[in-house]
């Protein structure tokens, strides 16, 4: 399918190719200062090559506008299949939608949605296409056009020192946010002296991995059938999206007890503001009632941090779901950014529909990694 435009001349939307790749990201470095905002030791042509054609690229649709032979748009998807009451579903998350500067106003993006949405409808399949924000004016306009995840997303952050996080990243109000912060924290630790839990994890051992390897499948196997809603986790989409030197640099350290995987994490930290590393733990689960290796878990992972230098790590998840708790009792506190998923449910049967939007918050699983990059960090 093409779209035309004659609005300041004539543009042209259609099938991205392998050859646009060089294009595409040149087009993204420009509408995206930095990108790909992600610490990668490869180009930005392998990343881009990992991100979209490794994995899934027969599966996805994406498009670019071209005006005279020069890429001046970019529509893209991240394949990313989810897991809906024990069925699997071909899924994507919206990403790097990018208009050229000259030509932003001029209907470039809804030419792009346009084509995008009927070719998938023209699918006649099953399919779920996430996007997540946490701009009010993007929330706006998409509550529109797409369906809202049942439960907002909490970003919570630990802060070591909140006086340095704000000499980095400075905020409205700096005192007041300050003094907020520390009674807060204050009052979150006296809290978990009385609900932590005690049991003794001394027979839980933790390893770093370059990779999962195949004990994580008989873990996923146990992991998924608890949730109505989940991305597919099985060891090749986990080492796509960790374990692959091009994604970026995570550690993955997984958590044993008597010879049996009970739970693992995830994390990194995004260079991009100099000299302040920021922290992010994109990944984290444990088998049901394993609240031991979920503590030992991210124990570790801040101590490694904070050994990095780090001060301020950040972890995504439903609002209301168990694991909401269990972080804020490791100093973890709400930053009150609701961060909001939308979907576009194409030709899906009304009871599935219904199994994602009524699912009460312990039955959803959403984390950064799940996500396709990492914000640098949040303002009021």
């Amino acid at each position: 399918m093409v779209d035309r435009s004659s609005n300041d001349g004539e543009y042209l939307v259609r099938e991205y190719r392998v050859e646009d790749t060089s294009s595409v990201v040149s087009l993204l470095k420009e509408v995206f200062p930095g990108w790909p905002s992600s610490d990668i030791d490869c180009s930005e042509e392998e990343y881009y090559i990992w991100k979209y054609l490794d994995y899934g690229f027969e599966k996805i649709i994406n498009h670019v506008a071209t005006f005279e032979d020069e890429v001046i748009g970019a529509y893209h998807e991240l394949y990313s299949p989810v897991v809906v009451n024990g069925t699997v579903y071909d899924s994507s998350l919206g990403s790097d939608v990018a208009v050229h500067p000259s030509f932003q106003g001029k209907g470039v993006w809804t030419a792009l949605r346009r084509v995008f949405d009927k070719k998938h409808r023209d699918r006649r399949k099953n399919y779920i296409i996430r996007f997540m924000t946490g701009s009010p004016i993007v929330k706006k306009r998409m509550s529109k056009i797409r369906d809202m995840f049942p439960h907002t997303l909490s970003n919570m952050t630990y802060i070591k020192d909140i006086n340095l996080h704000l000499s980095y990243m400075p905020q409205k109000n700096n005192l007041l946010i300050a003094t907020g912060y520390q009674v807060l924290s204050l009052g979150n630790a006296i809290s978990s002296v009385f609900t932590s839990p005690k049991r003794d994890s001394n027979d839980i051992i933790i390893q770093e991995r370059d990779k999962f390897d195949d004990d994580i499948d008989i873990f996923w196997e146990k992991i998924y059938p608890e949730y109505n809603f989940i991305t597919l986790r099985d060891k090749e989409n986990l080492n796509h999206r960790f374990g692959d030197p091009r994604a970026g640099k995570f550690t993955i350290l997984t958590a044993y007890q008597q010879d049996q995987l009970i739970g693992y994490i995830v994390y990194t930290m995004n260079v991009n503001i100099p000299n302040y590393e920021v922290g992010y733990i994109v990944d984290l689960l444990v088998l049901p009632g394993y609240w031991d290796a979920f503590d030992a878990l991210v124990n570790e992972a801040k101590t490694r941090l904070s050994n990095r230098g780090v001060n301020i790590i950040n972890y995504l998840v439903v609002k209301g779901h168990p694991y909401y708790d269990k972080i804020n009792r490791h100093g973890f506190l709400d930053s009150r950014i609701p961060i909001q998923v939308f979907l576009n449910l194409i030709v899906v049967e009304e009871t599935i529909k219904k199994k994602i939007l009524e699912s009460e918050p312990e039955k959803l699983f959403y984390s950064w990694g799940d996500h396709d990059s990492l914000p640098l960090g949040f303002r009021e």
